[in-house]
């Protein structure tokens, strides 16, 4: 939520937008599994996304299941 905002459109401007029917949450779970898993900066955003959100402690099924929250949610 620090970063994406609890509506899921981003809190500052190159953030991805969750509720963006072409956006990012469009891209195959691997991808997105790896991208969290390991950081992503695009360019776009001010700042690029830490490894696993700066929570070390999530292995990948919990990152496969933020995405499916995400997805179910905000209609990725």
């Amino acid at each position: 939520m620090a970063c994406h905002g609890g509506n899921g459109k981003g809190i500052l401007p190159g953030m991805p937008d969750f509720t963006d029917p072409k956006g990012v949450l469009k891209l195959p779970t691997a991808v997105l599994v790896q991208r969290v898993e390991h950081g992503f900066s695009d360019g776009k955003a001010p700042m690029a996304m830490p490894p696993k959100g700066n929570n070390p402690a999530l292995n990948t099924q919990d990152i496969r299941d933020v995405i499916a929250y995400l997805c179910h949610h905000f209609g990725g």
